[in-house]
């Protein structure tokens, strides 16, 4: 599905693969394997750098600086990702987690990498600091009661905030519409770790929250790309939907 959702990035999001590195890299280094945990749905390998490509289109588009900004965002996706594979094994290989531990910290540098070649130090900042959240989330430094937001993936709620945010203030949005945009992708981000877990109902609530921040925003073709994507993502709250996030 996601082909006809994004067909208006594609090239774009081409370019975001290039600039990563990952899959020359890791065949170079003869661990294929690690490329497991990055077997992701069209949909959920797309979505986040085409948030950013996209929402910085509804303004000023800075092509090198977003395509970078957008590689950024996935590195850390990726990070966090294979970390979590890491951590949720019962029955781990010693040495097979090392290695996966130290790619997943080799894409910590590629983000890092990008980000100071581009000169995105604010969104190294943002960026860092999500993955900051995620570590204190894993070992507890939060403690106390969390209510059922909390309970998601911080990445489902600040990267996506973050990610378009970011890509907004680049292109050049007012600071009301930044505010726009860090709502739209919070909405968008938790009502997506909810279709994740299969709770459609309460994911809809929050794809509608992002319709509605999404229709204060500057009309056009990203604009219209966007809507079908929180269109898309309200029909898949329907229980025989799900099945096209997986596929």
């Amino acid at each position: 599905m996601s082909y006809d959702l994004f067909h208006t990035v594609r090239s774009d999001l081409a370019d975001v693969r290039k600039i990563m590195k990952i899959d020359d890299d890791v065949v170079g280094i003869g661990y294929p394997e690690l490329l497991c945990p990055m077997e992701l749905s069209k949909l959920d390998q797309d979505i986040r750098p085409a948030l950013v490509l996209l929402v910085s289109k509804l303004f000023g588009f800075m092509r090198h600086k977003i395509i970078c900004l957008a590689a950024m965002v996935q590195l850390v996706f990726l990070a966090l990702r294979v970390h979590e594979e890491v951590t949720d094994k019962e029955n781990s290989d010693t040495a097979a987690e090392k290695i996966a531990v130290l790619f997943g910290d080799y894409l910590y540098s590629r983000f890092f990498s990008v980000g100071a070649e581009a000169g995105l130090t604010k969104a190294l900042r943002c960026l860092a600091n999500i993955v900051c959240a995620h570590s204190e989330a894993k070992i507890g430094a939060r403690g106390g009661d969390r209510n059922i937001e909390d309970q998601l993936p911080e990445e489902n709620k600040m990267l996506f905030s973050q990610a378009c945010r970011l890509a907004g203030e680049i292109s050049g949005a007012e600071t009301a519409e930044q505010q726009c945009l860090d709502n739209f992708g919070r909405y968008l981000g938790i009502g997506y770790g909810f279709l994740q877990k299969e709770a459609g109902d309460k994911a809809l609530v929050y794809f509608e929250k992002a319709g509605n921040e999404l229709n204060k925003l500057p009309r056009g073709e990203a604009h219209n790309s966007l809507y079908r994507l929180v269109s898309f993502l309200r029909e898949c709250c329907s229980t025989k939907q799900l099945i096209a996030l997986k596929g």
